[in-house]
């Protein structure tokens, strides 16, 4: 029996081992993730009768939904692995068609009855997100938006990351942290709308999801009705950004090849977070002033904040990845990033 075991452990190994060197590269794996994520919401829609998607949440929203989680996902387990985050995308690429059994897994645990829940982000108040987050498991509850094929996907996920990091020679404490910062990362990703909201209430308490996302302010958009595909690309870029920042990083570290790196300059992060900050500070400043002093001429909304700020943010995010490491590495361009950038958050704080 042990050896039997042995030689299914081997050949697991070996298995990983080939998709980590000879797996599809970036190319191939973008391939492979939009016919996943097509196929994720085709399921979607049949199993759970979901309303078609629009154009604007099924090309961009969408696609950044699972793009995020997955550099994010990477980086994680790059990192806990002491593995090039290349090597992990490989398997990724390949683990990611687990992504389609949550409808599945939906649709058979609730044979038999009329209507299957829908998928979508987690739909609970900010108070409640850390009894949610200890209680994730526990499938006698029930959740709304987070269905029970998805917190079964996140468990597995959580114990795949485990044994992975366990197999790449990670001590059993190595391999605990891995699990815990997948199921972190899952959960994060899961709750951003309800995190977000609990972060606009610290601002205006009492706002409701609905008025989080449809609120008017002094950035008019011709269909509030679609903020709940809109609103979410705002903050989805600049954690996009701010993960391939991270990606670049720990495959600069790395002897091998990188998918972002390559044998291009690639920026220092202290230069790139420079930028960010200043563009983030300057968006808020932006978005606060276009309020006149005599008085707002429309209510402030989330949008207006999250335009403002998450917009210069992503930009800023991307002209900090095209920054050459000798500009990104100088102390003046750094001093004056640092200079605007604090300048621009104490006028937004005061």
């Amino acid at each position: 029996m042990r050896r039997l075991l042995a030689r299914g452990i081997g050949s697991v190994r070996r298995l990983v081992e080939a998709v980590e060197s000879e797996g599809p590269g970036p190319g191939g794996a973008a391939a492979v993730l939009a016919g996943v994520i097509a196929l994720r919401t085709v399921l979607e829609i049949a199993v759970a009768d979901n309303p078609a998607y629009s154009a604007l949440a099924g090309f961009v929203q969408y696609p950044l939904a699972y793009l995020a989680p997955f550099a994010a996902l990477t980086v994680v387990l790059a990192f806990w692995a002491r593995v090039s985050p290349a090597r992990v995308a490989r398997l990724m690429t390949l683990a990611w068609l687990l992504t389609l059994g949550p409808p599945l897994a939906d649709l058979l645990l609730h044979a038999g009855r009329a209507h299957v829940r829908a998928i979508g982000y987690l739909h609970a108040d900010p108070s409640d997100l850390g009894w949610i987050f200890l209680h994730f498991f526990d499938f006698r509850r029930s959740l709304v938006g987070t269905t029970l094929g998805i917190r079964l996907e996140a468990l597995a996920a959580l114990l795949l990351a485990a044994i992975y990091v366990r197999m790449k020679g990670g001590s059993v404490g190595r391999s605990a942290a891995a699990a815990v910062s997948v199921y972190a990362v899952s959960f994060f990703f899961f709750a951003l709308p309800v995190i977000a909201l609990g972060l606009y209430r610290l601002r205006l308490p009492g706002t409701t999801m609905r008025s989080f996302y449809e609120g008017e302010g002094v950035l008019i958009r011709e269909n509030p009705a679609a903020g709940a595909d809109a609103t979410p690309i705002l903050w989805l870029v600049p954690i996009l950004g701010a993960t391939l920042l991270a990606w670049r990083t720990l495959e600069r570290r790395s002897p091998e090849p990188g998918w972002l790196a390559g044998g291009s300059p690639s920026p220092r992060l202290p230069g790139a977070g420079w930028i960010a900050a200043a563009a983030c500070a300057s968006g808020i400043v932006a978005a606060r002033w276009l309020h006149l002093p005599a008085g707002p001429l429309h209510a402030a909304s989330a949008w207006d904040l999250l335009a403002g700020a998450a917009g210069p943010l992503g930009c800023g995010l991307a002209a900090a990845a095209a920054v050459p490491r000798r500009a990104s590495g100088d102390p003046a361009a750094g001093r004056v990033a640092a200079a605007a950038g604090a300048g621009a958050l104490a006028a937004a704080l005061g």
